[in-house]
């Protein structure tokens, strides 16, 4: 994750993502079927502003944040590509027909847009909403949520 203060109040970053995850299953509507295995790799940008607030800053040199936790109300979005680097489909049997497969070249873009709001030093509620697209799956994901830092 790379970051870049443009002004007070708004920020830009690029990132690159390797995700792995791993599926098992036994029984799907009376086949049998295996795991699923995908590396995914990620790159995209992002940019984030302080819509209220005071906004914090980072001393360059000593790696410090100046006025944490005074960001009232920050907005943020980001856009992303995907690229299925590995992918091995579960093998499925089924009225004595076996399917199997490997398909490591989907590619798919993502957008997401939330915001994060600062109730008081302690309480903090957040609310994001993103879509990826890859191939022939859509996926849209909304996330609410409050959090206490103690």
């Amino acid at each position: 994750n790379w970051n870049k203060q443009l002004t007070s109040r708004v920020r830009l970053n690029a990132f690159a993502v390797l995700e792995y995850f791993a599926s098992n299953s036994a029984d799907v509507d009376g086949a049998n079927s295996g795991s699923l295995q995908n590396l995914r790799g990620e790159v995209g940008v992002g940019a984030s502003y302080v819509a209220m607030g005071i906004p914090a800053s980072i001393d360059e040199k000593t790696g410090l944040t100046t006025a944490a936790g005074c960001e009232k109300l920050v907005l943020h979005g980001e856009l992303r590509f995907m690229s299925d680097l590995v992918r091995n489909n579960p093998v499925i049997e089924m009225a004595g027909m076996r399917g199997e497969g490997n398909n490591p070249g989907r590619q798919g873009v993502g957008v997401e847009a939330g915001a994060t709001y600062r109730i008081n030093n302690r309480w903090t509620t957040s609310a994001n909403y993103s879509f990826n697209a890859m191939d022939d799956s859509n996926e849209h994901r909304v996330n609410v949520g409050a959090s206490y830092s103690f």
